[in-house]
């Protein structure tokens, strides 16, 4: 038995029961779709369901030699995307929702995945104007602007 896979597993349990708790005081659904409480509810029942999945099998299942932390250019990296995802959700508002997006995944696609320049950016640029355009025309979800100068 792995006591830290166990351990994080009831608190993922413990996270999603919160969340669920949370989300249920919120209304569900409102009359034009999903409420505020939709998708907090489901993140919760996820991360229920995903920590008691991780408990159960921590019991069963025996792992030797497994490593948990990041060492050294690992730990690096993860702390560079997660930097640069926190930098783009403080652009969002001032240069809009496809520029902010853009440069987050070109630098995660160039930078971190050494990717070609050209190709970071046309993947970049096409994948952050695809997902404003499907979240915001399909699925009717309010985004920040595209860009900076309204449009």
């Amino acid at each position: 038995m792995s006591n830290s896979k166990l351990l994080l597993g009831m608190a993922t349990v413990l996270l999603g029961l919160i969340i669920f708790l949370q989300a249920s005081a919120l209304p569900y659904t409102v009359e034009f779709g999903p409420g505020p409480g939709f998708a907090p509810w489901w993140i919760g029942v996820t991360l229920i369901a995903l920590g008691v999945g991780l408990a159960v099998t921590s019991v069963f299942k025996r792992g030797e030699g497994e490593r948990y932390l990041l060492l050294g250019e690992e730990a690096l990296r993860a702390a560079g995307i997660f930097a640069a995802f926190g930098i783009s959700c403080l652009l969002l508002e001032i240069v809009g929702f496809v520029l902010a997006m853009t440069l987050f995944q070109l630098t995660v696609l160039w930078v971190f995945e050494r990717r070609s320049f050209l190709l970071s950016i046309v993947a970049a640029f096409l994948g952050s104007l695809g997902v404003y355009i499907l979240f915001s025309t399909l699925f009717r979800v309010p985004l920040p602007r595209v860009f900076s100068w309204g449009i």
